[in-house]
């Protein structure tokens, strides 16, 4: 059929073509695999656009995304193809938010139906102020309401802002039609609200929380705003000035504290809103090197303070500078380290199933080529090459940061005489310790030793570990030892000697993630030596036991 613009379309077996008939031109767009990657100029840009020689759209084709018209040069579209950028994650995610921008929210507790009251508060904060959105925690509805409050929930009355309250089992809507601006979270599940905020709730739906909390395990840190409970956390006081009697008792009258520390060491969100009867807002803690923000909120419409306004750009948005950016002036310890003071059975029972206790049944003793008074070194199960060696201290430790003097002195002998053997194969050194502290199971720590070759350069190191590790790491490098931290949060040192120079050169990488990945070191060692991919995965480089049996007997061989 021909359009006013004078081209036409017919069907063929494989596609449509298009048939220019002022200029007898013809193209032909395939609605399988190349489906709305036809260009029929160079101004064509995006996705199921069709444009004439003039610039003109045809009303034939559905249009989506900016016109990119005034675009030049071979950029890239939102599929990787010639004509645009790559679309940023929040669109990738299906948020219209511009990345960087700060939201305004207001947390508001207990409204319990007086909407009549509180969004009357809330006009004429709105008249001073803009706002994005009401988070409403506790209870929302009610079983009685006023008349006036009935006018927001039938529509008389608009509510003024989008509102989200907690759907849990005493707090459903119950009227036949969802007024505008009033919408529902789910509860005991992770959402993400349109405006890009990550919302964590963990309230009341019983049925839910026991699946909700095995879930958790699989959770990656660091990704939630905000954090909803009933209940405040166990030892939450902890590591700050106890206030007031009445807030200690709220706070520690909660019904199932120990779950939710469970979940907050896991999220580790951004902030925690507790729905209480109390106003408190603890000093901000650490996770790693996560913070959260801790407050408990008080009823709307009584003396506790029941709201709170801040300013916030959500974790899905945010820049690698605003997420680092201003942070408190005070920061504490995480309070949940006194909660699982690990006891003296409990220990004995992890050293029991430990890898690296020598008095466990699970060390593999064949692999032990050097004992000293509380070092010993031993070839890894499925090391990288052959060369590659740990330097283990015997008592089980998650640091050698926190190990005794006589530990520490021993490791310095062990990264001595294992440099001087690889000097005089005329190879550098690098030893790499990864400290994942917890206190639930703490690890036993242990050194990578491994031999790199003489090309390869401190800077290699620094230029293939930054390449590979997370955007939020902070890398401090130095000619000098630098001292891991000691407040528990995570790190990856790395000592590296130059056997030409006859130079040390030091890393710290702290930030981890909480779940970063285990393999991160191999990784680049694995890029660093060329070596093919699959031997990063430990499992891919193991041999049989009397192979191992005879790499030691080698390996004592040639350091004696």
């Amino acid at each position: 059929r021909n359009n006013d613009e004078g081209v036409s379309h017919r069907k063929t077996y494989r596609g449509r073509e298009h048939i220019d008939q002022k200029n007898g031109m013809k193209r032909k767009r395939y609605n399988t695999n190349d489906r709305g990657r036809y260009h029929h100029n160079d101004r064509m840009r995006g996705p199921k656009n069709y444009h004439h020689r003039d610039g003109r759209r045809s009303h034939h084709h559905q249009h989506r995304g900016p016109r990119r018209d005034t675009q030049q040069g071979p950029q890239r579209n939102h599929y990787g193809k010639k004509g645009g950028n790559q679309k940023p994650r929040y669109i990738q995610a299906g948020f219209a938010q511009v990345e960087g921008k700060s939201l305004n929210i207001i947390i508001a507790n207990n409204i319990k139906g007086k909407f009549n009251s509180f969004y009357t508060k809330i006009k004429g904060l709105l008249e001073k102020q803009s706002f994005d959105a009401i988070v409403a925690i506790g209870q929302f509805f009610s079983d009685q309401y006023e008349e006036e409050d009935l006018y927001y929930l039938n529509g008389k009355m608009r509510i003024p802002i989008p509102t989200y309250y907690i759907k849990f089992e005493s707090n459903q809507f119950t009227e036949k039609e969802i007024p505008d601006n009033l919408h529902g979270i789910d509860d005991c599940q992770i959402t993400t609200l349109p405006l890009g905020l990550r919302v964590c709730t963990f309230c009341k739906s019983s049925m839910k929380s026991g699946q909700f909390l095995r879930q958790s395990n699989n959770f990656e840190g660091g990704l939630v705003d905000l954090m909803i409970t009933h209940d405040s956390p166990a030892n939450i006081l902890q590591e700050v000035e106890a206030p007031s009697q009445e807030i200690q008792d709220v706070i520690k009258s909660g019904k199932n504290p120990n779950a939710i520390n469970v979940l907050v060491e896991t999220i580790c969100p951004r902030y925690h809103f507790v729905s209480s009867e109390v106003f408190y807002e603890r000093l901000p803690y650490r996770h790693h090197y996560l913070m959260t923000k801790f407050i408990t909120l008080g009823s709307f419409g009584k003396s506790q303070r029941s709201s709170y306004a801040m300013k916030i750009v959500p974790r899905l948005f945010c820049t690698k500078e605003q997420y680092k950016a201003n942070p408190p002036p005070v920061v504490t310890n995480t309070p949940f380290k006194a909660i699982a003071q690990i006891t003296p059975a409990s220990l004995e029972s992890i050293k029991e199933r430990c890898w690296f206790c020598l008095a466990s049944p699970k060390v593999e003793k064949h692999l032990i080529t050097t004992i000293g008074e509380s070092t010993y070194m031993a070839l890894p199960h499925g090391g990288i090459t052959q060369d590659h060696l740990l330097i283990i201290p015997v008592n089980h430790v998650s640091s050698t940061s926190i190990a005794d003097t006589t530990t520490q002195d021993e490791l310095k002998k062990f990264y001595k005489a294992v440099s001087s053997y690889f000097q005089s194969k005329n190879q550098n050194t690098i030893f790499i310790e990864r400290c994942q502290f917890s206190t639930l199971k703490p690890m036993h720590v242990y050194v990578d030793a491994h031999p790199l070759p003489i090309s390869c350069t401190f800077e290699a190191v620094v230029e293939e570990m930054k390449k590979q590790a997370d955007s939020l790491m902070i890398f401090e490098e130095n000619e000098s030892l630098i001292s891991p931290p000691t407040d528990q949060q995570a790190y990856i040192s790395i000592q590296y000697y130059n056997c030409t120079q006859n130079k040390w050169s030091y890393i710290l990488i702290k930030h981890l993630p909480q779940r970063f990945k285990m393999n991160y070191t191999r990784e680049v060692l694995v890029q660093l030596l060329n070596l093919s991919p699959d031997r990063v995965n430990w499992r891919n480089c193991t041999t049989e036991k009397q192979d191992e049996i005879q790499l030691k007997k080698d390996t004592i061989k040639a350091f004696s």
